[in-house]
């Protein structure tokens, strides 16, 4: 069903409000009255030249840094003074808090929330979870589980 108002000036729309699950919640409904999602990118945002890929409704803020051959799913949102290194792969709906770190060849789940200031070392796999502000990941990271501390270990099962 088409939402004459919403369509009005454009049937473009950016969600820029914070919480995976909400942002995925807007983005279904606007979608449903056939809006389309776009990404905002900051003209101060650092992208590598080679195999990047970045889905649609992301917003990347200024001074975020994506290296060459990284994936980053639609409808994330990359916050101020993120850095995410060589072969890492974002899934949809993710948060990057500002001043995270993502190394090398680190996959993170969709809906994951990364705390400010959080760095996930290479080679780590991180489910679908909450990373607490300024944890150092060290290890893997299963789903529904919030994680912190350095290195982070889990603190609490999400239910």
């Amino acid at each position: 069903m088409k939402q004459e108002g919403f369509l009005k000036m454009s049937p473009l729309f950016a969600i820029g409000i914070g919480g995976p699950q909400l942002r995925h919640k807007m983005a279904e409904k606007f979608t449903n009255f056939e809006g389309n999602l776009t990404s905002t990118i900051n003209s101060r945002a650092v992208i590598g030249q080679d195999d990047v890929t970045i889905g649609n409704g992301c917003n990347l803020l200024a001074n975020s840094l994506l290296s060459n051959s990284v994936i980053i799913g639609g409808g994330c949102i990359v916050y101020y003074n993120i850095t995410v290194t060589h072969d890492c792969i974002v899934e949809d709906f993710v948060e990057l808090s500002p001043d995270a770190t993502l190394l090398g060849k680190s996959k993170i789940g969709t809906f994951t929330q990364i705390g400010s200031n959080a760095t996930v070392l290479a080679n780590k796999k991180i489910g679908n979870n909450v990373i607490g502000a300024s944890a150092v990941v060290t290890k893997d990271v299963p789903d529904n589980v919030v994680v912190a501390g350095v290195p982070a270990r889990i603190i609490k099962t999400k239910s």
